[in-house]
């Protein structure tokens, strides 16, 4: 079974690669295009991120039915570093957020591992959902790490995420959603 797990993973992981680059083609070709993206591309734009979104599920799934939910150095009781606003944002923990912040908010992010403004934008819609405050960080065993990987504190709204940042948790402005998003650099 275990073989077959990680043939389908592979096959995924391909199909994303492949998606994800037909994604960046495009919105760089529309934009280059005439530098506006009319509804049309903003559509076909939509249904690739859509079809990107469903990958990053299935991996998760099977990543979770293997055992393990990364096939990077990020597992499922830790990242490694910091990821989003003023954090390390090692590639493999920015993707491993990225699919994370898809599968359980419905962030609609592509899954690169670059952690652009799109992805600080789903950090914050996710702390303020869960939490009521938002400082855009994910720190290593923090409360939006367990919130987001299914852990226990999701319920504490008093205190951030991290202990740096406590006074960026004061706003309760609500953040935007990204959802079928269709800029450019996340």
């Amino acid at each position: 079974m275990s073989n077959t797990l990680n043939e389908q993973l592979e096959k995924l992981k391909e199909r994303l690669v492949k998606w994800n680059g037909q994604l960046t083609g495009f919105k760089q070709w529309a934009l280059a295009n005439d530098g506006i993206l009319d509804e049309t591309e903003k559509s076909l734009i939509a249904l690739l991120e859509k079809e990107i979104n469903a990958i990053n599920q299935r991996i998760a799934q099977i990543e979770k039915a293997k055992g393990n939910t990364s096939s990077n150095n990020a597992t499922a009781s830790s990242i490694s570093d910091s990821v989003g606003k003023g954090g390390t944002n090692k590639e493999k923990d920015v993707t491993r957020i990225q699919q994370l912040l898809n599968t359980k908010n419905n962030a609609g992010l592509v899954v690169d591992g670059d952690c652009g403004n799109k992805t600080i934008i789903a950090i914050e819609a996710f702390q303020q959902k869960t939490f009521g405050w938002k400082d855009g960080l994910i720190s290593v065993g923090g409360k939006t790490w367990k919130a987001l990987n299914g852990g226990t504190d999701s319920n504490n709204n008093g205190n951030s995420n991290s202990n740096t940042n406590n006074n960026s948790n004061s706003t309760n402005n609500t953040v935007p959603a990204v959802e079928g998003s269709t800029g450019i650099g996340d």
